[in-house]
C-alpha cells in the first residue's frame, strides 16, 4: 500500500489528496452549517453552547484550510502547463484551480456564518 505524496514534485494527480482538496470545503461548510442550525436553539439556555460553536467554526475553518493549501500545491506544481494539456498535470492544475475556487467559497461561508453567529448572539444577549 502506497501512501499519496505530498512533495512538490511528486504530486498526485489521482487519489486521497486530490479528492480531500475538492470535496473537504464542502463538507465542512455543510457540517459547519447543520452543527450551527442544530445548536443555536440551546445556545440562550444552556451555557456553554456558544464555545461548541465556536470549536466547530474552528474545525472546519482548519479543514478547509488544509484544503486550500493542498489545491494550491496542486496549481503550483503543474504551474508551467495549461490547465487544457493532456496528460496528468494539465488535470491537477484545473483540478487545484477549481479546488482553490471551492475552497475560497466555503471558507467565506464558514466565516460569514461565524460572524452572523456572534452578532445574532450579540443582539440576543445585549
Amino acid at each position: 500500500m502506497s501512501l499519496p505524496s505530498l512533495r512538490l514534485r511528486e504530486f498526485p494527480h489521482r487519489g486521497f489528496a486530490v479528492w480531500y482538496a475538492l470535496v473537504a470545503p464542502i463538507l465542512a461548510w455543510t457540517a459547519h452549517l447543520v452543527v450551527l442550525a442544530s445548536l443555536v436553539g440551546y445556545s440562550y439556555e444552556a451555557k456553554g453552547v456558544t464555545v461548541w460553536m465556536h470549536i466547530t467554526t474552528a474545525v472546519t475553518l482548519a479543514a478547509t484550510l488544509l484544503a486550500l493549501f493542498l489545491a494550491w500545491r496542486m496549481v503550483r506544481h503543474a504551474r508551467d502547463y495549461d490547465e487544457s494539456d493532456p496528460g496528468p498535470e494539465g488535470r491537477v492544475r484545473f483540478l487545484g484551480e477549481l479546488a482553490v475556487l471551492i475552497g475560497v467559497i466555503n471558507l467565506v461561508l464558514i466565516v460569514l456564518e461565524e460572524v452572523y453567529l456572534d452578532v445574532l448572539h450579540g443582539v440576543g444577549r445585549g
